[in-house]
C-alpha cells in the first residue's frame, strides 16, 4: 500500500506542475504578444503583417522571436539551442521586438 500511495501523490504532484507551467508559459506569451504590438489588440494584425515584418529584421532575432512567443520556448532552452548565451539572447529578443514593433507601427525607431 505504501508504494501505492507514494506513485499516486508523485503522479498527482507532476500533473500539478506541468498545468502550473503551461499556465506561467501561456501568461508570458500572452504578455509577449501584448508588449510586441503595443497594447493594441493582436486582431488588428493578421498573419500576413507579422510574417512580413518579422522577414524585415534580421533572421537571428525573428528566429529567437518565433521561438519564445510562438513556440513558447524559454530562454535557457533558445540558448542551448542557438549556441549563445543566456544574456545575448534575451538582447537579441527584446532587439528583436523593438524592430517589430517598428516594422508594425510604420513609425521610425527615433520618432517614438
Amino acid at each position: 500500500m505504501p508504494i501505492a500511495w507514494l506513485v499516486t501523490v508523485g503522479r498527482n504532484r507532476l500533473i500539478q506542475w506541468q498545468r502550473g507551467e503551461r499556465r506561467r508559459l501561456g501568461r508570458q506569451a500572452k504578455a509577449a504578444r501584448n508588449w510586441l504590438v503595443g497594447g493594441v489588440s493582436e486582431s488588428e494584425f493578421d498573419t500576413d503583417d507579422i510574417s512580413g515584418a518579422l522577414c524585415k529584421i534580421p533572421d537571428s532575432q525573428a528566429q529567437i522571436i518565433t521561438m519564445r512567443i510562438w513556440g513558447e520556448m524559454t530562454f535557457e532552452q533558445i540558448a542551448t539551442i542557438l549556441g549563445k548565451s543566456l544574456s545575448s539572447t534575451h538582447r537579441s529578443y527584446l532587439q528583436g521586438l523593438t524592430l517589430l514593433r517598428q516594422e508594425l507601427s510604420g513609425v521610425p525607431l527615433d520618432e517614438q
